[in-house]
């Protein structure tokens, strides 16, 4: 390859746009349920959260998978249908998830006591088991 030819092919490289993706984010959630139709709160196991920015989705565990709302600096909004019909903001600096559950859309209207509740949880980067 001549001198002129590799300068030529550097430039291009040098200058090609360049996609970064980044890898999905895993946390671990410890929670609190507090049930809207007969005002209880209840500690519920520890749930998992992925974020992942470059398919603008957060699942939790359980719940499904949410389209992201709105994102900026402080925070991350998404809502949606999932599992359940759900509506939450996840604080990027604290680590606070609140989220509220509304009953899936098939539900009879009997049982939607049951889902409807408020969950606040604290969130902190999951450490990979293996």
């Amino acid at each position: 390859m001549t001198y002129t030819r590799m300068i030529a092919v550097s430039g291009v490289l040098l200058f090609a746009p360049c996609v970064v993706k980044a890898e999905p984010i895993v946390m671990n959630c410890s929670s609190v349920v507090e049930m809207l139709f007969n005002e209880t709160t209840e500690s519920v196991p520890d749930m998992g959260l992925m974020l992942d920015e470059d398919r603008s989705t957060v699942t939790l565990q359980t719940y499904g998978t949410f389209p992201l709302v709105q994102t900026d600096e402080l925070s991350i909004v998404f809502g949606g249908r999932g599992n359940v019909q759900a509506f939450g903001r996840l604080d990027r600096v604290s680590g606070q998830l609140d989220m509220d559950i509304d009953p899936p859309d098939n539900l009879p209207s009997s049982a939607w006591k049951v889902f409807v509740a408020h969950i606040g949880a604290r969130c902190i980067p999951a450490k990979k088991l293996f």
